[in-house]
Parts: structure tokens; sequence; C-alpha cells
């Protein structure tokens, strides 16, 4: 999402072209055919090889690398010869996302290596919350925060509080670790919820358990489509257990629709300014069930969270403000 982001800002000023393994590029209709190199197969082992040719026939003056630890090697070694520049997103602290998983020490230690690597031979670097800058800014001097920046949508929050019935969203895709521990939570424990809180899972979901108060959606390519989908609902929960160091979209786009969320202090990492109460609700895990179920039907506390969210998104992570930055960044690397 965060490429796709950076795309859109960047084509109006400048050729942009995209080497990806996602073939939504296409299908969205994101650049020109002739602007998307496809790497196939999706799931190839040697990604940082078959990118190496576009790199080399093509004549890019910079490479915005996105957090991608492994390819970078190739986008650094080529740069040597064909003198291009290099951008590198951090959008997560690698070895310490790592280390908060229960990764094991000899991993690590190699992440640490493998993140110095990258950040100190690039040319500048992004980082999309003050907790990665601050992190990665020992390894370059170069450093800067360029947070998500969020769509301007034309989408209203559309959930209708007189209906008794609610919606909880949750988002997946669900084959993530992280997004699985969310379904098995609600699998394990709907029946403890209000029996009028009903569940809509939003995103591939291949293990799928079946209750009358559990919706699948599915995989919503279109953004607009998605984002219509969320502004449906009446919350969204984010069960993160995996802390992150960067801003997460799922919990950023229901807040820009007005629309609460629920999530633990390990979802909230990565975000700054944020008013437990006021513009989110940061639960721990224990207290997640009682508290939907005593808050969600409180319609004027739901509407003027909603209404919060939206204005925190809008003063700090407005797409305007974001994306100036980002394009201030690349002018400044050719003056």
């Amino acid at each position: 999402m965060r490429a796709r982001r950076v795309i859109t800002v960047l084509k109006p000023q400048f050729d942009v072209y995209a080497i990806t393994r996602d073939d939504h590029y296409k299908s969205n209709h994101m650049l020109d055919q002739e602007h998307v190199f496809l790497i196939r197969p999706k799931n190839t082992r040697v990604w940082i090889i078959k990118i190496m040719p576009y790199i080399l026939f093509n004549k890019f003056d910079l490479i915005i690398c996105e957090s991608d630890f492994y390819a970078f090697a190739s986008y650094w070694f080529l740069s040597k010869i064909l003198k291009y520049k290099i951008i590198f997103e951090a959008h997560g602290i690698l070895s310490k996302e790592y280390a908060d998983a229960g990764g094991g020490h000899f991993k690590f230690i190699f992440y640490k290596f493998i993140e110095k690597f990258c950040i100190s031979r690039s040319d500048y670097v992004i980082a999309l919350s003050e907790e990665i800058r601050n992190a990665y800014l020992k390894y370059n001097n170069n450093i800067s925060l360029v947070p998500v920046f969020i769509d301007k949508v034309d989408i209203c929050h559309l959930s209708q509080p007189t209906i008794d019935a609610k919606y909880i969203g949750v988002i997946g895709p669900f084959s993530l670790i992280r997004n699985k521990f969310t379904l098995d939570f609600i699998s394990r424990n709907i029946d403890k919820f209000d029996e009028r809180i009903n569940f809509a899972l939003i995103g591939k979901c291949d293990n799928r358990v079946f209750h009358p108060r559990l919706s699948y959606l599915g995989y919503i390519s279109s953004a607009k489509e998605y984002l219509g989908e969320v502004a449906k609902l009446d919350a969204v929960l984010v069960l993160e257990m995996i802390p992150t160091s960067g801003p997460l979209n799922k919990i950023l786009e229901p807040m820009s629709l007005g629309v609460p969320v629920f999530t633990t202090p390990k979802g909230a990492m990565g975000l700054s300014n944020l008013k437990n109460g006021e513009n989110i609700f940061i639960l721990e895990e224990s207290d997640i069930i009682n508290t939907i179920n005593k808050i969600l039907f409180d319609t004027g506390l739901m509407e003027r969270t909603g209404i919060s969210a939206k204005e925190y998104v809008n003063e700090y992570y407005n797409i305007d403000v974001n994306s100036r930055k980002l394009i201030a960044i690349i002018n400044q690397l050719y003056i």
C-alpha cells in the first residue's frame, strides 16, 4: 500500500517505474503497462537476481527501495556502476520486530547486520515512524520522518447508529501470523461478545471458521471498494500481539473514515500523539471483550471517537503535507 501511494504522489512530477511481484500495479491502472516490470513467479527465491536486468537496461536516476532488506544488495551493487541514487524506506525496525516475535539469537544478529548494511549505504533513508528514525539514525544521518500518508476519500462513515445489530471489522490477510491471532481470538470468544455484535472479516482467509455472526468479505482488490466496505462498519478491531515499529494502515484507514478503532498497546506502536479513549481505544487483550460489550452501543461516545479519529489522521497523516516532504527529499538529492 505504501508503494502505491508513493507512486501516486510522484507520477505528476517524475517518470515512475515499478519493479514488483504484485499484479495489482497493472490491474488498478496505477501505471502504464510499459512502466511496470513484473517479476515471475511471484514467490521466486531469486527475486534479488531477477530484478537486475531491469535496472541494467533502464537509465534510472533514483531507486526507492520499499523496505526490501534483501533486494537492496542488488540495488546498491549496480548503483556503483550506474551511478544512480538510492532512497531506502524503512517501514519497521527489522531486528527489533524479529526479537519481539520471539526469534532466535543467530538470526537476530544476521538481521542487525543486514539492516546496518542497508541503512548505512543508502543515499537517504525515509522512516515511517519516529521510533524507526531514532533507531536507524546511528547508521545514517541522512534520515527523515515521512509517515504514512492516507489518501483523500469522498467516502463518509455510513454506519447507522439506530440499528441494534453492530458490525466490527477485522482486516487480514489471515495467512499472516499476526492476523491469524485475531481470527483465532474471535473464533474462541465470539459467544462472549454481546449477541447483537457481528464480525466482518476482510482479506484472504483460507481456514474459515463458520458461525452465524461471522461473515467473510474476502480479498478486495479495489482500494475504493475496500474503503467503502470499511465505512459501513461500526468499529474495527486490530488485535496485535506482535509489536510493529511502523504505523499500521489497517488502523489509520478506518480512522480516516471516522470509524472507531479498538486495538492493543502493541498495535498502537509507531503511531504518534494518540489519545486513548478520545480518538482510539487501546486495550489489553483481557479487557477487549468487556469493554466492547460496554461501549459499542454508546452512540454518542462512538460518534465522538470517530470524528476525533478523522481529525487526528487529517492532522498527522495528511497526504498533501507528507507527500511534499517526500518530493523535497528527492529534489534535495539532485541539487
